[in-house]
């Protein structure tokens, strides 16, 4: 395995995409399995990947992979660990997309609350990625109840508690307890029911609004 890296290594010196992401796989597998990756090995290999060329699939894996180091191995939700997992996200990687959401709403909620530019990209992340995440689902309630989306504060309220029961029944589907996912007795059971059927969720990215599901 050792020797194997050091090839890997020596590839990824000479800038290739591939070469670098199969060495940052090998030791994010090593350290997903428990084996013993120190810091350092983790610091050196992420050194060596240029992560602002990845493109495609590339991308999805890679922005995640190294990012994920960074933040669980290195223990740094940096500037460079939110870029792996906004390039990841932009790409269609939906829990990528929830920890850059999570990440910045933490780390640069001064940035967040000055630029509606930033506020744009994060509701277009949240909306158009939420059928492929429960935690997505789950943060996109949250954000509606908080005010981050507009609307009235009865409709924010409402919103709130519609998504966070689209993310209770998306988990249950997920889980295989259907019993759970099949009960409907409120509106907002209902309401649920109805914004998952339209939207295909969890195999369909696009998001429809709330009105649009309830007046049809």
């Amino acid at each position: 395995m050792r020797s194997l890296q050091s090839a890997l290594e020596e590839s990824a010196r000479q800038g290739l995409p591939q070469a670098q992401y199969n060495l940052l796989f090998l030791v994010y597998s090593r350290w997903v399995a428990g084996e013993q990756v120190t810091q350092q090995e983790v610091a050196d290999a992420l050194a060596k990947v240029q992560i602002g060329t990845f493109r495609g699939q590339l991308a999805f894996k890679m922005g995640y992979i190294y990012s994920l180091l960074r933040e669980y191995v290195l223990q740094v939700t940096d500037g460079p660990t939110l870029e792996g997992y906004r390039l990841a996200a932009g790409y269609g990687n939906a829990d990528a997309a929830y920890r850059y959401v999570v990440g910045v709403l933490q780390h640069r909620s001064e940035q967040v609350a000055a630029d509606p530019e930033l506020r744009r990209y994060l509701k277009k992340l949240v909306n158009t990625l939420s059928g492929r995440s429960s935690q997505l689902m789950a943060l996109r309630g949250v954000l509606w109840k908080t005010g981050f989306f507009e609307g009235t504060p009865q409709a924010r309220a409402y919103y709130g508690q519609l998504y966070k029961r689209v993310s209770e029944l998306m988990g249950a589907r997920a889980a295989g307890n259907q019993g759970a996912a099949a009960r409907s007795v409120t509106k907002v059971d209902r309401d649920a029911e109805r914004l998952i059927q339209v939207q295909h969720l969890i195999s369909v990215t696009i998001a429809v609004d709330y009105e649009f599901v309830c007046q049809q």
